[in-house]
């Protein structure tokens, strides 16, 4: 565990120096800096961070994410609302955002904290009121991908009913003190063989889309006091869904109920 979590800072160290932040618009083959976009006033917000009792308040200066993709929008014309915008950091952590999303919170990318300048590599996303799990520091990339929507499923199931046919693992490398189910197993017990996005919801109404292959492939449901929570070492732990209430793709859901 200690060698591969080296291994991984190793690799994410390596990218932190060699990536600026770069978009990429589905469906052209072209990548573009992030900062030809810089071409707005800079705009200011601040960000408080409780810890211990104590709060801290923190001054970011950088550019309006919204300004950004009209930008965008004005040389590539596109429909705002059929595009999720996907930012990713050097350490493969994800955060999609709808249109909506972007318009409720708007953020900002900040290259100044406290009145100093940030490397172009480790500009973060900010803003006053968003949920800490749209803040990501470090980005390389904005990615501008259609939507996707997902078509009710035929088959419906309770979680419950497929892992009685599933093996429950002990402590599977490199995790520890864990009891899990792998998470390719629901869609061989489904009979899917080509898996896409995936949907999952935890029970408290967070929501991630992820590809399968990307960020699930490798990954366990993890039992914790009747409980189902996701971890995998494709993804950052900041990334991983405790109490999951759903998971989801075109052909099949998978239900989890409360006892």
């Amino acid at each position: 565990m200690k060698r591969l979590i080296c291994c991984k800072f190793i690799l994410c160290l390596f990218l932190s120096f060699s990536y600026a932040m770069e978009i990429h618009f589905a469906g052209n083959d072209y990548i573009e800096s992030i900062s030809d976009y810089f071409t707005t006033e800079k705009v200011e917000t601040t960000t408080i961070r409780r810890r211990n009792r104590q709060s801290t308040t923190e001054f970011w200066s950088g550019y309006s994410v919204k300004s950004i993709i009209d930008l965008l929008s004005e040389s590539s014309p596109f429909t705002l609302t059929d595009y999720n915008y996907v930012f990713i950091s050097t350490d493969r952590y994800l955060v999609r955002f709808e249109w909506d999303d972007i318009l409720l919170y708007n953020p900002i990318i900040a290259v100044e904290r406290n009145s100093i300048p940030l490397e172009e590599n480790s500009y973060r996303l900010v803003a006053l009121d968003m949920p800490a799990m749209y803040r990501i520091a470090d980005i390389i990339r904005l990615n501008i991908v259609r939507k996707h929507l997902f078509s009710e499923p035929e088959r419906n199931y309770s979680a419950q009913v497929i892992f009685e046919q599933m093996r429950l693992y002990t402590d599977p490398e490199p995790f520890e003190n864990i009891h899990a189910y792998r998470f390719a197993d629901i869609f061989r017990v489904t009979s899917i063989r080509n898996v896409g996005y995936v949907r999952l919801v935890s029970s408290d109404g967070l929501e991630q889309v992820l590809d399968y292959s990307d960020y699930l492939e490798n990954a366990y449901l993890v039992l914790e006091e009747g409980k189902y929570s996701l971890r995998s070492t494709d993804m950052p732990s900041g990334m991983w869904i405790k109490d999951i209430g759903l998971i989801q793709t075109d052909e099949v859901k998978i239900i989890f109920s409360r006892e």
